[in-house]
């Protein structure tokens, strides 16, 4: 029996085209990306390894999925960058002239199975309500059918010195494939947006089973 069709197949080609990461858009670590490290990096090093930003911000607040757990009155200096290094755009905090957060948009998404075959890191799926399930990668995810996984959700990483917070699609053909076919993972979707984010902006609101 044939599953696909030549379209199909043609479409499925361009799916997974969609998933390869071009070398140096995706993050080196869980706290470095193209030579800017949390915490060292500074306003100077980010100009000169990527040109002068398009906007150059003061005051900024941080919008992540983890904001509860960070340090909530920090305010940032915000550069912004579009087309660069691969990526659609890249955002940098700095506090007191160190980089504390990178914010990347990709340009072209991977599947999220991948994360921890590239960061090596305790991950939490994090729901619509908010509640942290540990270990997705390994013991999957109970309670999600195929045809009820959230369309749009958060794997979040955690390491010794930084929290990497992946925003993960699963919709369209990724959504198709993973419901009507055997093409799929515990973890589904691909990565569209990774935060990494330095551990000293932490609040006092990190969960226990987190660490400090």
């Amino acid at each position: 029996m044939r599953v696909f069709g030549r379209g199909s197949i043609f479409l499925l080609t361009s799916v997974l085209a969609s998933f390869v990461v071009i070398g140096g858009e995706r993050p080196d670590s869980a706290d470095t990306w193209n030579g800017l490290m949390l915490d060292e990096s500074t306003v100077e090093d980010a100009v000169a390894a990527l040109g002068r930003p398009q906007k150059d911000k003061e005051d900024q607040k941080l919008t992540t999925t983890i904001s509860n757990w960070l340090d909530r009155e920090a305010r940032f200096r915000k550069l912004e960058y579009k087309k660069v290094a691969g990526v659609d755009h890249a955002n940098f905090y700095f506090l007191d002239d160190h980089l504390k957060v990178i914010e990347i948009d990709l340009k072209h998404p991977f599947v999220a199975a991948e994360l921890p075959l590239y960061y090596d890191l305790r991950y939490f799926f994090k729901d619509d309500s908010g509640i942290l399930r540990p270990d997705p990668f390994d013991s999957g995810l109970e309670g999600y059918r195929r045809g009820e996984f959230p369309s749009t959700f958060h794997v979040i990483g955690v390491g010794d010195s930084s929290f990497l917070v992946a925003f993960i699609a699963h919709q369209g053909v990724s959504r198709m494939l993973y419901e009507q076919t055997g093409v799929r993972s515990d973890v589904p979707g691909s990565v569209q947006v990774i935060q990494l984010i330095s551990r000293l902006l932490q609040g006092s609101d990190v969960p226990d089973r987190l660490g400090r």
